[in-house]
């Protein structure tokens, strides 16, 4: 077996176990990226608020924090959004509280509540991604798709191993659209190196006319190579979102530093409460956020939340600073329950190279960079994505039933080994 014939079979391989998947993730994924007009559209009750006086006040996000926590006893809630955002609802997560003695309640009805920033009133809530809740729920439920399949962890790793195989697809699918190599014919390797851009231009071009095996191959192979790099970009970000133990280590290797692909395994059960309140914690944070933000040389340009883990017993204050490149804010410190330290900071550019382009494939995978073009191209490949995976099957199948010729009676008919169709 050649070994141009090999990696064939080992696109093809890939490309019957990944079908499904990227069928899945690509026709998801163009949906999510109108995600914040979808829901307004499906889940209106939720996310459009009512008209308000144009003088009037947002409340201060600790009472709004203050007034979800009274209507849910039975839950935490760990965390207030500080964003500013004078047309959209404030979201509240409610957490299940640790258990007392094998007591406590085992789940909740609701994971978020939606609250008019203006007066206070709770506007409704949801369990996140729970389609029989209703049409509130589509958005939410198409993005468990696209997230983890809708199987948690189990759906979060198997589209982790898939991303992880497209990565490794991406590199073989384009080494087998270059042109098969020729025997050497005297021609100066000057000469065969300028006649090779044109041997591989076919590969670039969509022949609508010759056929429906001929437009499904091209349209296979062309969008393929015209969209190589967006598929690469969502393939490895797809691995540094569902599956980080592979993504950090290989990151590394190039300079990454920071924590994000490595998360905490400490745990502090034993004093799960806060030694702060809300208003002084939030205060601390600011404080050394300005300090981090003279050590490190950026600017904070607004805040996003705070929020405490009570697993890990610290505080989370994420802010958008001058390091940032989307359009949400990523750059993070946490510090202990007594707000004595600093942490971890979590910067998004600047540190090193690989954290950087870790930040931009991810800010690019989720459409939060370049505006409205952007999220039309991320749609664009979305669709481009399950139709490679159909175009892919319908190729191999094609192939399978290709008829099999013997040898001696190929060999006793002229003209019998131009019957093939032709390989990539």
């Amino acid at each position: 077996m050649s070994r141009r014939r090999f990696w064939m079979l080992v696109h093809r391989v890939n490309g019957l176990l990944l079908a499904v998947f990227l069928s899945v993730v690509g026709l998801t994924g163009s949906v999510i990226a109108w995600n914040d007009a979808l829901e307004r559209v499906f889940a209106p009750k939720l996310f459009v608020l009512p008209a308000h006086s144009p003088s009037m006040a947002m409340l201060d996000p600790f009472l709004l924090r203050e007034i979800v926590a009274h209507a849910h006893p039975e839950a935490q809630v760990n965390g207030a959004d500080l964003q500013r955002l004078p047309d959209a609802p404030v979201q509240f997560s409610l957490e299940l509280p640790p258990a007392v003695n094998g007591n406590g309640p085992q789940h909740l009805e609701n994971d978020t509540v939606f609250v008019d920033s203006y007066t206070g009133r709770i506007l409704g809530e949801r369990m996140t991604g729970d389609i029989f809740q209703g049409r509130k729920n589509l958005i939410p439920f198409v993005y468990r798709l696209h997230e983890e399949l809708a199987l948690g962890e189990v759906g979060q790793l198997s589209l982790g191993i898939a991303a992880l195989l497209w990565t490794i697809d991406c590199f073989i699918g384009m080494y087998l659209t270059f042109p098969a190599r020729t025997k050497a014919t005297g021609k100066p390797l000057a000469a065969r190196i300028r006649r090779w851009p044109m041997r591989w231009r076919p590969a670039w071009i969509i022949r609508w006319r010759q056929g429906a095996a001929r437009r499904t191959y091209d349209l296979h192979r062309a969008s393929g190579l015209w969209l190589w790099v967006m598929l690469l970009i969502f393939a490895w970000s797809g691995v540094a979102f569902n599956l980080p133990s592979v993504y950090g280590p290989v990151m590394h290797i190039f300079g990454a530093s920071d924590e994000r692909y490595a998360p905490s395994n400490s745990f502090c059960s034993a004093v799960p409460a806060p030694a702060l309140d809300w208003q002084d914690a939030y205060r601390r944070a600011q404080g050394l956020m300005d300090q981090q933000a003279q050590r490190l040389q950026f600017r904070v340009r607004s805040e996003r939340f705070i929020s405490y883990d009570p697993q890990r017993c610290v505080f989370m204050y994420r802010v958008k600073s001058t390091r940032d490149i989307g359009i949400l804010g990523n750059t993070q410190i946490t510090f202990g329950r007594d707000a004595a330290e600093v942490l971890t900071v979590t910067v998004p550019t600047g540190e090193t190279s690989a954290n950087t382009f870790s930040t931009w494939i991810e800010n690019l995978h989720e459409a939060q960079v370049f505006g409205l073009w952007f999220r039309v191209l991320v749609c664009i490949t979305g669709l481009v994505i399950v139709m490679l995976s159909v175009t892919g099957f319908l190729i191999f199948i094609k192939k399978m039933r290709r008829p099999v010729i013997p040898r001696q009676a190929s060999e006793s008919r002229p003209g019998a080994s131009n019957l093939a169709v032709p390989h990539r």
